[in-house]
């Protein structure tokens, strides 16, 4: 590929049409076993910084302005000169406190969408109006993005695009990719608000008239 004038980036950039098939084919089993080992370093190179940034966060730690620590965050406390955190290296295991004035929390999506606390997905989940992926990553769905219940029946007056279709395509987060979701999700409204213009003119019909969407 180098001879060629192509890197890993390229490669990556590849797959991106074609992951929502691969992603498919893999069992429960073999998905788990990706996201247990490879999910990270398929993430940083996925979801690659821009150039531009990437030159200035160089210049930042060359500079000592910023230090890069990898580890596990065990604790965050509030005190009187910003906030204590405690982190566990990666590398050495030992414990260490940082005091820091500011924290921002960049660490993406959760990986268990029935501990999302989001009210409208708790009250879904727990009516049954909306079911997990096997891996809980996200809800199931339909091809355009109707809901599908607890019983594999699909509502059209409830759709999704996006993050909470991560279980059953993974690639969802992207611009083209959502942007694909909601040209299809468009002909799924057309059909269910066609349908409902027949409904009798009373509250019930306009209940069902009504059409949400999760994001």
């Amino acid at each position: 590929m180098q001879g060629a004038g192509y890197d890993w980036r390229d490669a990556i950039d590849g797959l991106r049409a074609v992951t929502p098939q691969l992603w498919a084919v893999l069992g429960p089993r073999e998905r788990r076993r990706f996201l247990r080992e490879r999910r990270r370093t398929w993430d940083a190179r996925r979801h690659r910084m821009a150039p531009v940034a990437g030159s200035r966060l160089r210049e930042l730690l060359a500079s000592a302005q910023v230090r890069c620590l990898a580890g596990r965050v065990l604790a965050a406390r509030s005190t009187g000169a910003g906030v204590e955190v405690d982190v566990a290296p990666s590398r050495s295991g030992r414990v260490r406190s940082l005091t820091c004035q500011r924290v921002v929390v960049c660490t993406g999506a959760g990986m268990d969408i029935r501990r999302s606390g989001n009210e409208l997905l708790d009250t879904l989940l727990a009516d049954g109006l909306a079911s997990p992926d096997p891996l809980a990553l996200g809800l199931r769905t339909t091809a355009d993005g109707a809901l599908l219940d607890s019983r594999g029946d699909a509502d059209e007056r409830v759709l999704t695009l996006g993050a909470l279709r991560r279980g059953e395509l993974w690639e969802t987060t992207a611009v083209d990719e959502i942007r694909g979701q909601a040209e299809r999700l468009v002909g799924t409204l057309e059909r269910s608000l066609s349908s409902d213009e027949d409904l009798p003119s009373n509250p019930a019909g306009a209940d069902r008239r009504r059409v949400s969407a999760l994001a």
